[in-house]
């Protein structure tokens, strides 16, 4: 009797599996209440990328599933696809979709026939193809559940791990083409590849950013065992191409997908280098949680103050404060190079206890102050801008200001951020009497070089004040 090999085992199950489930409707209107993660993970099943698909399976999977179930970022469900390419001359070879499974809260992946990678020899590795066809696979209903019905939200996270540049297998793609359809799926990509950046293992990863009207805004993550987290940022503002390099036409093919996006570039050296591979993981994982979830419900390890007030810091140490005075809660020198942020708050004593009456922000050479009222029949926005009440203006320090309503009693303040610290912004909203600030989001801050402090106020007569501060 002749042995069935492991490949035609897969192969027949995948056909098996595809053939019973209806695949995934991008454009079909979410009608449930869960929040839901979907990654979406491609690999090249070359027998030289086992170390990176083990890294997958064993460590990058599980974290971020287990993380995004997590407090603060409470996800209900994630579901996970798996797609492998590679292969001979036959291009009807050359790419086996997995299928797709649910990960729990213990990092736990149901059906780990999803991630049994398979190694395959042959010149062939097409990544474009690769991706897109994993898109299209997504199935429908995973594990029983059906994605349109029971998500809300649907946060997705494409993962593309290769070592070679692309192969042409259907030449009817184009960059153009791929990465669009990224951008319509609704997807982050992210790219590990063989890559190095400015010479130097160290240097794991980067975000990829061109600035309008030229030059470049490039972050990199850098190993940095005297740094508490292990690592560091900084920004490189040259074409990424000048210090990264890469093989064959990764550039091409690959990195110049995450140009301009909310992904990023990976070095798959730096992910198998003993001296390197703790801190890609780390970061890596990070980044990922981050990406899908750049807006927590809220902010885990918070220092902060409520009540009439309380105070409490980041070593959760706790106490009052009933006095009148003026306070600097964050100064921050070096934020956005050099301009300068400052934050800061104006108490005042009534009988016996105090309450948080002003809140102030300094970007720059601006400022910008905000007051809530008690008085219920008031739906004016109560701001000062550089000490002009009310004073129409579009910037402050330079980034982007917009003032708004709800048109009732919710006003809204929103500094963007993103031209110095991608995806961030602060928001300061104003209800009645109560104020908010919060710089969104709490997890990029780890992707701008930042420390982050985090101060909430709620005091009498509710009058409240938060905020993230990022340098």
């Amino acid at each position: 009797m002749k042995t069935i090999s492991a490949n035609i085992i897969l192969f027949i199950t995948t056909v098996i599996a595809e053939t019973a489930a209806a695949k995934f409707d991008y454009s079909a209107k979410l009608t449930g209440k869960k929040r839901c993660g979907l990654i979406n993970v491609v690999v090249d099943e070359s027998k030289s990328t086992q170390d990176e698909r083990n890294f997958l399976n064993e460590t990058a999977i599980p974290r971020i599933s287990s993380t995004l179930q997590e407090s603060p970022y409470d996800y209900d469900e994630i579901f996970l696809c798996g797609a492998g390419f590679a292969g001979g001359k036959n291009a009807n070879t050359q790419y086996r979709h997995k299928g797709c499974t649910t990960v729990d809260s213990a990092g736990t992946i149901k059906n780990d026939a999803v991630v049994t990678w398979i190694e395959h020899a042959g010149p062939k590795e097409d990544g474009w193809t690769g991706m897109m066809k994993s898109m299209e696979d997504v199935y429908g209903t995973i594990e029983g559940i059906e994605l349109v019905s029971t998500c809300g939200t649907i946060d997705k996270n494409l993962i593309l791990l290769t070592d070679e540049d692309r192969d042409d297998k259907d030449s009817a793609l184009t960059f153009a083409i791929v990465k669009q359809k990224i951008a319509d799926n609704g997807y982050i990509l992210n790219v590990i590849a063989k890559i190095k950046i400015l010479d130097d293992f160290k240097n794991v990863g980067m975000i990829i950013e061109t600035i309008e009207g030229g030059g470049s805004n490039n972050i990199i993550f850098r190993q940095d065992s005297s740094e508490p987290r292990g690592y560091k940022n900084f920004t490189d503002p040259r074409d990424y191409r000048t210090f990264t390099d890469g093989a064959g036409q990764t550039h091409d093919h690959y990195s110049d997908l995450v140009e301009d996006s909310s992904g990023a570039l990976w070095s798959i050296q730096s992910s198998k280098r003993e001296k390197t591979s703790q801190t890609f993981a780390y970061v890596f994982v990070m980044m990922k949680v981050k990406e899908m979830c750049p807006n927590p419900p809220e902010c885990s390890n918070d220092a902060s103050s409520n009540g009439d007030p309380h105070f409490k810091t980041w070593k959760q140490e706790h106490f009052e404060f009933h006095g009148q005075c003026d306070m600097i809660l964050a100064k921050d020198s070096d934020f956005a190079n050099g301009i300068g942020l400052d934050v800061q708050i104006r108490t005042k004593i009534v009988r016996f206890w105090s309450y948080i009456h002003t809140a102030a922000i300094r970007i720059g050479n601006d400022i910008l102050e905000i007051q809530g009222s008690p008085d219920n029949e008031d739906h004016e926005a109560h701001y000062w801008f550089n000490f002009q009440y009310q004073d129409d203006t579009k910037a402050i320090g330079g980034f982007p200001l917009t003032i708004r309503s709800t048109g009732g009693y919710k006003r809204f303040f929103e500094i963007d951020l993103n031209s110095k610290f991608p995806g961030q912004k602060i928001v300061l909203s104003a209800f009645k009497e109560s104020l908010v600030s919060t710089i969104a989001s709490d997890g990029q801050r780890e992707a701008t070089n930042s420390v982050c402090i985090s101060l909430r106020f709620k005091v009498e007569p509710v009058v409240s004040f938060a905020i993230l501060i990022v340098r």
